[in-house]
Formats: structure tokens, sequence, C-alpha cells
């Protein structure tokens, strides 16, 4: 079964990497402690992963 397992396709994306370790992350931490509500993840999630991946798309 585990021979059948694929990697997401947003993994392959330029700049996954960063999003997920800077922004992602550390936003979702955050929301779990309570220090953020949902609206708030959802723009860091968006707006400052848009301008992660952005520079990527300028490479």
């Amino acid at each position: 079964m585990a021979g059948r397992l694929l990697p997401a396709p947003a993994q392959s994306v330029r700049g996954y990497p960063e999003w997920k370790d800077k922004v992602a992350t550390p936003a979702f931490q955050e929301y779990y402690s309570g220090a953020i509500d949902e609206a708030e993840l959802r723009r860091r999630l968006v707006e400052d992963g848009n301008r992660v991946l952005a520079r990527y798309q300028r490479k």
C-alpha cells in the first residue's frame, strides 16, 4: 500500500519549502496556541504565502 503513495503536487511548486517553513508552520503554531484567529491564519497563509511564491516566479 505505501508503495503507491505519491507526493502532493503542491510540494513540487518552487518556493514551497520556504512557504512551509517561514509562513505556514509558524502561522499554524500561533493559531493552535490561540494567539491568532482563523481570519488571521487565512490572511497569513494567503498574503504572506503569495509574497514568498512571487519571488520564485521572477527567477
